[in-house]
């Protein structure tokens, strides 16, 4: 048990630092080259693309599946439990993702012009909206794929693919943008995405090469149903969540604070993004260390690894939100006129980030426990938080409220995410006594 533990550290560890390597390297060249893009645009323009990101996000959700998260679970489950059923999990999940993902495409092209025209009042949105499908696809293909390799434990390669992504954005997105607009944000990003996929596939190559060698070559009922027990609660728990801010992001475009109020809420949700992706990409090295634990019975060392990350997340993000309230109004200077207000936003986003981590963080402990379907009820609590403050907030305050609406709702579900790992912990404790 001692050696197994060691290894289990080891892994965790090596895949902590490579994924903070690649996520700081990447988050901080992307939140320079999104400042720079705000300026560039202006509030009006920049809320324009606030709708198209999200509108990719939503479509995204659709298209992902949760897919990358299934392919971490089972190639880490298997690998360590049945190798010869990983390239079985592998191909279902390889099959269903490109299903899923050409008919999503073909509903985004379909949809585009009502979003942008009767949803966002907007033609350039509902132009923007048909090169933002090209970076739906590129982006959930590499999801999966960078999902895969944290299933193998690659996460020295998937740092890699991090940070050529968001070097190679840098000069994309520059020339673009001053070519073409936010036409030209979303094409830089499509092409960084693509190259990213394409990169990501070349370094798992070995792995699945020799998950096909060691493949009993059945992909079996069992194997389907599994993903799908996994993967529908998992979908329909993030169906009831995403679809919600997309909405409140839409009330914000089309209410009298319009696309520039958008334009701010989405320069000030810059600095809450680059907080959580570095965690995020913690919490994927993890992801693999806590199913083999959980599946081994070592559920003291489950916990232990779930509070040293919701630690982690508090350290990451005090230091930025000190500096946040200090030079809140040095950040308003700093976006120039069209974004006035926006430091206090940028304070009530940061404040938010630990919130939202802790309950990633716990919800990624449920998914290692197998509570999808506790986290679809969590889920859907957030979403009615979310909108119900949103709604009747947004009127009044624009942007402000929708990060007010944020910050109570991470709060609420962090809470109920860290109860129900508590529980399930407790209860498999009492049921190996």
């Amino acid at each position: 048990m001692t050696g197994l533990l060691n290894k289990a550290h080891m892994q965790l560890a090596s895949g902590m630092f490579w994924s903070t390597v690649g996520a700081v390297v990447s988050r901080l060249v992307n939140f320079a080259l999104m400042i720079w893009v705000a300026r560039e645009l202006g509030s009006g323009r920049f809320g324009q693309l606030g709708a198209v990101q999200s509108s990719v996000g939503l479509f995204g959700l659709f298209a992902g599946a949760a897919l990358g998260n299934a392919a971490t679970r089972f190639v880490a489950k298997s690998l360590n439990i049945a190798p010869r059923d990983t390239h079985g999990y592998l191909s279902l999940i390889r099959r269903f993702s490109f299903t899923v993902i050409a008919l999503i495409t073909a509903l985004f092209l379909g949809s585009a012009s009502f979003i942008g025209t009767v949803i966002f009042r907007n033609e350039s949105i509902a132009s923007a909206l048909l090169v933002g499908a090209a970076l739906m696809v590129a982006t959930v293909l590499k999801g999966v794929q960078m999902g895969v390799l944290a299933g193998f434990g690659r996460f020295r390669a998937i740092a890699t693919v991090h940070v050529v992504e968001a070097i190679l954005a840098v000069p994309l997105v520059f020339v673009l943008a001053r070519a073409a607009g936010v036409n030209g944000v979303i094409g830089g990003l499509t092409v960084a995405a693509a190259v990213a996929y394409s990169l990501a596939l070349l370094l798992g190559r070995r792995d699945l090469a020799g998950a096909k060698q060691a493949s009993n070559g059945a992909l079996g009922r069992d194997k389907a149903k599994d993903l799908l027990s996994y993967t529908v609660p998992t979908f329909l728990g993030d169906l009831v969540a995403t679809p919600t801010l997309w909405f409140c992001v839409a009330l914000l475009a089309r209410s009298e604070h319009g696309l520039e109020g958008l334009g701010q809420y989405n320069a000030a949700y810059q600095w809450h993004g680059p907080l959580m992706f570095i965690p995020a990409t913690m919490m994927s090295a993890a992801t693999p260390t806590l199913v083999q634990q959980w599946e081994l019975g070592n559920s003291r060392e489950f916990m232990r690894i779930t509070g040293l990350l919701c630690v982690a997340m508090i350290l990451i993000s005090l230091p930025p939100l000190l500096v946040a309230i200090m030079f809140k109004e040095q950040i308003n200077l700093f976006y120039g006129p069209s974004y006035d207000g926006i430091g206090l936003m940028v304070v009530l986003l940061i404040l938010a980030a630990p919130l939202h981590g802790i309950s990633k963080v716990a919800a990624t402990s449920l998914q290692a426990m197998g509570r999808s379907w506790y986290l679809l009820s969590t889920n859907f609590l957030y979403s009615m938080t979310v909108g119900v403050v949103a709604f009747s907030a947004i009127p009044a305050l624009g942007g402000l409220g929708l990060c007010i609406a944020l910050v109570a709702a991470y709060f609420f579900n962090a809470s109920l995410n860290v109860v129900g790992v508590l529980k399930a912990a407790g209860h498999n404790n009492r049921s190996q006594i």
